[in-house]
């Protein structure tokens, strides 16, 4: 019982964030009143969520999750607090990428990244993994782009950076396999790790029709 009330939630947090994700972006036409509701339905969904995981809710019975720790509360979904542990697990995704694999990413505030992160970024370029990349094109993030610039170098045709001012959640993931998203707070950071391909390809597909909407940056 405890598993069914567990997959429902998630099914309705899916839905809600994908009808009011298409809304902000003006992907599907709802009437502000309306979406000011699901905004702020959304937002409850999602602080509760987390509250309620971190707090180390049981959804599942003992003999399911006796090989978790306290960041999986599902053997599918990883939750990190801090900025670097958040890093951490896209160095560890960009590590798993291989030849053929898609690696994506819409980032809002692309700053403070360590330079092992920069180093898996070149590797998954050497390996021939294609890199599709969304940034604001702002003073405060020319360095991160001036180095994305400097990978594009190795193989041109593998990294696209493309520029949009359409507000998204910090999103990295490979296509089909994988995703991560940050929550930042005032005071913190949280990092939520999706490794189960049924829930991430939510997350591309609402990245895929901001990418049409993006202007891809030359230089």
């Amino acid at each position: 019982m405890k598993t069914v009330l567990f997959y429902v939630f998630i099914i309705m947090f899916i839905v809600t964030f994908i009808i009011t994700m298409g809304g902000i972006t003006e992907l599907v036409d709802i009437k502000k009143e309306y979406l000011d509701k699901l905004f702020y339905s959304l937002t409850i969904e999602l602080v509760g969520g987390v509250i309620y995981l971190f707090r180390n809710a049981k959804f599942f019975d003992d003999k399911q999750i006796k090989n978790s720790n306290e960041n999986r509360p599902h053997k599918d979904i990883e939750i990190v607090k801090g900025k670097n542990d958040t890093v951490n697990i896209l160095c560890e995704t960009l590590g798993r990428a291989k030849e053929g694999d898609t690696i994506f990413g819409h980032c809002n505030s692309c700053t403070n990244y360590n330079e092992s992160f920069y180093t898996e970024l070149t590797n998954a370029i050497i390996k021939n993994v294609k890199i599709i990349v969304i940034v604001k094109e702002t003073p405060d993030l020319e360095s991160f782009i001036i180095k994305l610039f400097e990978l594009k170098k190795l193989k041109p045709d593998l990294l696209k950076i493309y520029t949009s001012n359409i507000q998204y959640i910090r999103i990295f993931g490979i296509k089909k396999q994988e995703v991560i998203f940050a929550l930042p707070f005032k005071d913190d950071y949280i990092g939520i790790h999706i490794s189960d391909k049924r829930v991430s390809q939510y997350f591309e597909i609402t990245f895929d029709k901001i990418l049409k909407q993006s202007k891809e940056i030359e230089r």
